[in-house]
C-alpha cells in the first residue's frame, strides 16, 4: 500500500493499492469461508470511501481503512445474526416424523371427540372440517344453516377440544 497525499482520480489505481488492506483484514478475522463475498463487500466499502473522501480531513489511507474495516464488521454482524436467526435444516413434513395410516388418523380424531363430549353439531363441526375439510360456508350450505351458526359450532368445539386435550396431556 503505498501512501499518497492525494487520492488518485481513477478508482482501479485506488483499489489496487488498497487491495492487500481488503486482503490482510479478511485475513486477520479469518473469513476464509465467504472470502469471495466479503472481498466484494470490501471493494464496495472501499469505493464508498473514494466517493466520500474529503482531503482536508485529513490522509486517505487512514479514512480508507477505517471505513473497510467498519464496514467489514457491520457485515459480519449481519451474517452472524441471520445465521442465528435461520437455521437451515433438511425440509420435513410430519408424516416423515411420524407416519400415520389414514385410519389410524381418523379414529383419534373420533376417540378424541368421544372424550370431549361434544354436542352432535359440534361433532358435525369437526367432522365435516377435518376430515371433509369443508369451509364454514360448504357446510352452512350443506346443514341448511347461517354461516354463523357454523362458527359458534366451531367456536363451541374448538374450546372443548382444548379443554380435553389440556387434560389428556397434563
Amino acid at each position: 500500500m503505498k501512501l499518497k497525499k492525494e487520492v488518485p482520480l481513477n478508482f482501479d489505481q485506488v483499489y489496487h493499492d488498497f487491495e492487500p488492506l481488503i486482503r490482510s483484514l479478511l485475513n486477520k478475522w479469518q473469513l476464509g469461508f465467504d472470502q469471495d463475498e466479503y472481498l466484494q463487500i470490501g471493494r464496495i466499502a472501499l469505493y464508498e470511501a473514494w466517493c466520500r473522501y474529503d482531503p482536508q480531513k485529513g490522509p486517505f489511507p487512514g479514512y480508507a481503512k477505517a471505513y473497510v474495516k467498519g464496514y467489514l464488521l457491520i457485515a459480519i454482524q449481519d451474517h452472524v445474526k441471520r445465521n442465528e436467526h435461520f437455521q437451515l435444516t433438511e425440509p420435513l413434513t410430519l408424516t416423515d416424523t411420524a407416519p400415520v395410516s389414514a385410519d389410524e388418523s381418523l379414529e383419534e380424531i373420533y376417540s378424541l371427540i368421544r372424550t370431549a363430549r361434544l354436542s352432535r353439531r359440534e361433532k358435525t363441526w369437526v367432522i365435516e372440517t377435518i376430515i371433509h375439510q369443508l369451509k364454514p360456508r360448504e357446510i352452512a350450505e350443506k346443514y341448511n344453516v347461517k354461516i354463523s351458526t357454523v362458527h359458534t359450532w366451531k367456536k363451541e368445539a374448538t374450546k372443548k377440544l382444548k379443554k380435553s386435550l389440556s387434560k389428556e396431556w397434563g
